[in-house]
């Protein structure tokens, strides 16, 4: 005899009695999972919202309103949420940008890790224009950092040179560079960086692709210590 018909159950929104036909259904059975005949008695009584109240007794609500309260959270009336809707987090955000200040500083924020470099710089992966860079600074046996922030910027690549300036070397997408936006931050970092007294080395990824042996080559001139 199967164990559904030595324990007999009844569906909770037909009241028929159920009788399981798919996979691990004993599994189920015992562990008092299965309690309707069908999937579509379930949506039935789910979206009629017969199960609203009924999760918690009212001794398990009580002992969870004490251990609330022994921890000093705050329930009901004295949650300064009560009652309230919670404000829509897109609004919030709308009305914060319109601040002068906090918005110079979110842009500040975003800047100095908040783009896809510091994501890489955080475990990320990297592009594949990246990790053929990677490789090349990997035969040179060069001291260097990935993700590396040097006055408020991320470069891709931070190479340690002994006896000269510190090489930056950035691996530029073809489309996002290509863009007139980031064409203008490309040329504000360069700036920064070579009035810091580091040395930029820029390659676009079309070149890297395309003429790698060339690439390599000047990368190999320049890491190398003065």
């Amino acid at each position: 005899m199967k164990i559904w018909e030595q324990e007999p159950r009844y569906c909770l929104e037909c009241e028929t009695q159920i009788t399981p036909s798919y996979p691990m259904a004993k599994t189920r059975w015992r562990s008092g999972r299965v309690k309707f005949c069908s999937k579509s008695c379930n949506c039935k009584y789910h979206m009629a919202g017969k199960r609203k109240g009924k999760t918690h007794t009212e001794s398990a609500k009580q002992k969870m309103r004490e251990t609330i309260a022994k921890n000093g959270g705050r329930f009901g009336a004295n949650n300064p949420m009560y009652g309230r809707k919670r404000p829509d987090y897109s609004e919030h955000l709308h009305s914060l940008w319109k601040d002068a200040e906090w918005r110079s500083k979110a842009i500040a924020r975003m800047r100095n890790g908040g783009g896809a470099k510091a994501r890489r710089s955080q475990g990320g992966k990297q592009s594949s224009i990246e990790q053929a860079v990677a490789k090349w600074l990997d035969e040179f046996h060069v001291l260097y950092t990935p993700q590396a922030l040097i006055e408020g910027h991320c470069v891709d690549f931070l190479v340690y040179r002994g006896g000269g300036p510190h090489l930056a070397v950035e691996c530029d997408g073809d489309y996002w560079h290509s863009l007139p936006e980031q064409q203008e931050r490309d040329v504000r970092q360069t700036a920064a960086l070579e009035s810091a007294g580091y040395l930029v080395l820029r390659f676009s990824g079309s070149e890297i692709r395309k003429d790698a042996e060339r690439c390599r080559k000047f990368l190999s001139d320049a890491s190398s210590p003065c």
